[in-house]
């Protein structure tokens, strides 16, 4: 049986649903929530098989639809974004990858960040 209370939060709740925009048609549609952001491929200032490979084989891992879509979209941008030079044991890194003897080692390893994209360690020479 539905109570007054009960019916004072459903209209409560319906009414600030679509005070905030969310209507049964929005969601309904909830599977358009979860487009791609990158760029068109012609866009990018990197592109790599070997991640877009990558982004493939993880999202179909992922069961929540939310958290691939985000992985979809936040692993290439760390990629393309965040290492602009490298440097270990104050010589250039060119290679985007460590081995793990240089890390035990204990050797010097910088890397120099920026907020654009970047072509550091991209170039086939460079790959493991």
């Amino acid at each position: 049986m539905l109570t007054r209370r009960t019916a004072i939060k459903i209209t409560t709740a319906t009414i600030a649903g679509l005070a905030s925009g969310i209507t049964p048609s929005n969601l309904m549609s909830a599977t358009n929530r979860f487009v791609s952001l990158r760029p068109p491929l012609k866009s990018r200032k990197f592109v790599s098989d070997a991640v877009e490979s990558t982004i493939t084989s993880v999202q179909q891992i992922i069961n929540d639809e939310e958290l691939s879509w985000l992985f979809g979209n936040c692993f290439p941008n760390t990629l393309d974004t965040t290492v602009e030079a490298g440097e270990r044991d104050g010589k250039p890194l060119e290679r985007s990858y460590l081995y793990h003897s240089e890390i035990m080692n204990g050797e010097s390893l910088i890397f120099e960040m920026t907020d654009h994209p970047t072509q550091w360690g991209s170039s086939e020479s460079n790959y493991p």
